[in-house]
């Protein structure tokens, strides 16, 4: 740990030169046992991951290291041959979303959210979420949101719904 003034000396002012800031050096860049491929093509340029995630990771969509109720979500989806796109961003109207998952189906798209309870109950969270729920609507998607509760406590409910919603729409895009 070095203060910020010893990382960059030509920042005297600085209003945070005082504060404690880590150094990393990084060795060389290795190659994977593997690859890590992505089965959609999309544009990323960030991924929240963990080293065991790294090393274990089968594809894309293993990587992420977001909440544990999107960790927990994803692991039930893949345990029930569900294959969703995590952290798909999707630009409508040039509004940009980023939506926990993605699922295409043959007759329109399903966004899968996560509320955790601490942030999505604050009313301006309640606001932002009922909006952006009726804009992603107004375009054919179909939005599911489940709270932490239902996910920590009946995991089981939640994907009767999922599936049941994807065979409404004829099924998963193959």
């Amino acid at each position: 740990m070095l203060k910020r003034i010893q990382l960059f000396p030509k920042e005297k002012k600085h209003p945070r030169k005082g504060e404690y800031y880590y150094q990393l050096h990084l060795g060389e860049i290795q190659k994977l046992p593997r690859p890590i491929p992505s089965r959609k093509l999309r544009r990323i340029v960030h991924v929240p991951s963990t080293l065991y995630k790294l090393l274990n990771a089968r594809e894309i969509n293993d990587l992420y290291h977001t909440s544990p109720l999107e960790d927990r979500m994803y692991r039930a989806l893949k345990r029930n041959k569900i294959d969703p796109e995590r952290q798909m961003y999707v630009n409508l109207d040039n509004q940009f979303y980023c939506l926990d998952f993605f699922l295409a189906c043959e007759k329109a798209d399903i966004d899968i959210e996560c509320d955790g309870e601490r942030y999505h109950n604050l009313p301006e969270a309640l606001t932002r979420d009922r909006l952006r729920n009726n804009h992603l609507t107004s375009y054919g998607w179909h939005v599911l949101r489940f709270g932490s509760k239902e996910i920590n406590e009946n995991i089981e409910d939640c994907l009767n719904v999922i599936e049941r919603t994807i065979q409404t729409l004829n099924g998963l895009k193959e």
